[in-house]
């Protein structure tokens, strides 16, 4: 394992969106990502559209 890693796995999730997204031509646009279809270690915060390292180095 390289030095500083974790030992712990490594987080993953699915995300999704279940809105209707328009992104026009040319725009920069946030979409709401704010369902997932498995989040094991919790990382993913739909609620806020957030990944969230569980530590450093992930």
């Amino acid at each position: 394992m390289p030095p500083g890693s974790s030992t712990s796995p490594a987080p993953r999730f699915k995300a999704y969106t279940n809105d209707d997204n328009y992104a026009g031509v040319g725009t920069w646009t946030k979409i709401g990502i704010n369902n997932t279809d498995y989040n094991d270690q919790g990382a993913f915060d739909a609620a806020n559209n957030r990944f969230v390292a569980p530590a450093d180095g992930t």
